[in-house]
C-alpha cells in the first residue's frame, strides 16, 4: 500500500508467519518502507499465543496500529492511512 508520511512517499506491507521459522514466532509483521530506496523505516509485529487461532485480518490491523505508533506517524497521516487501509481491505 503506497502512503505519504511527513510528505515522504512510503510503502506499507505485511508478512504473515503461519509456522515458526528462524526464531520468528507465528504472527504478522507490518513494515513501513521508504519508497525511494526501500529501506525499512519501522516494523510492527503481532505474536500468537498457543491458545490463539491465526487470523490474517486481526494480525494486519494490530500490526498496522503498532507500526504507526513505532514510527511516530502524525495524526493526519495516520487518519489517511487508516482510511486507505479500511477502504482497500478484503472482506
Amino acid at each position: 500500500m503506497k502512503v505519504t508520511i511527513n510528505n515522504q512517499a512510503c510503502f506499507i506491507d505485511w508478512v504473515h508467519f503461519t509456522k515458526p521459522c528462524e526464531g520468528i514466532q507465528i504472527g504478522t509483521h507490518c513494515r513501513i518502507l521508504n519508497a525511494t530506496d526501500h529501506s525499512i523505516v519501522a516494523v510492527g509485529a503481532t505474536q500468537l499465543s498457543v491458545k490463539d487461532q491465526f487470523d490474517k485480518k486481526v494480525g494486519r490491523k494490530l500490526s498496522l496500529q503498532r507500526v504507526l505508533k513505532a514510527a511516530n506517524v502524525p495524526k493526519p497521516d495516520r487518519k489517511a492511512i487508516w482510511v486507505s487501509f479500511l477502504t482497500n481491505v478484503k472482506h
